[in-house]
């Protein structure tokens, strides 16, 4: 949104998002939908990459197996504070750069302090970015710089 110039706080897709696409969309010969597809994205001058990787992000362990619980802990408590400052981007669990709301943030900690051999889980995606619609939430970190 940010590079839209429609960013103001929140990460909500409302109109001044949608119409904002939609004129991106048009001076740059894309498809005029309002809704952000990969090549809009990667007009945008976002990583075509990016455009399915952002919300799939998986914290590395940020502690060895033979370590205790609370070396485990710490390793939680490490990571969530290395997302203090960024975005707070709701339905999304996502790289630090990028932000990620609360379950996010919580999934994230669990991720680096879980003990290497236990089951890591998955995360589902809650949407995928060219399911942002006018009064979506703004999941993935969409059309940020």
């Amino acid at each position: 949104m940010k590079r839209l110039g429609t960013y103001n706080g929140y990460n909500y897709y409302y109109n001044a998002t949608w119409y904002a696409v939609r004129r991106f969309q048009a001076s740059h010969h894309l498809k005029v939908t309002g809704n952000v597809d990969q090549k809009t994205w990667t007009k945008l001058g976002l990583g075509k990459k990016l455009f399915k990787q952002i919300d799939s992000y998986t914290a590395p362990l940020g502690a060895q197996a033979w370590k205790g619980r609370k070396a485990h802990i710490e390793a939680m408590i490490r990571l969530a504070y290395k997302y203090m400052g960024h975005p707070y981007l709701v339905g999304s669990s996502s790289m630090i750069r990028y932000g990620t709301d609360c379950s996010g943030l919580v999934i994230q900690s669990l991720y680096a302090g879980a003990p290497a051999g236990s089951a890591r889980f998955r995360s589902a995606p809650s949407a995928m970015p060219t399911q942002a619609t006018n009064g979506t939430p703004a999941i993935f970190g969409l059309i940020r710089s």
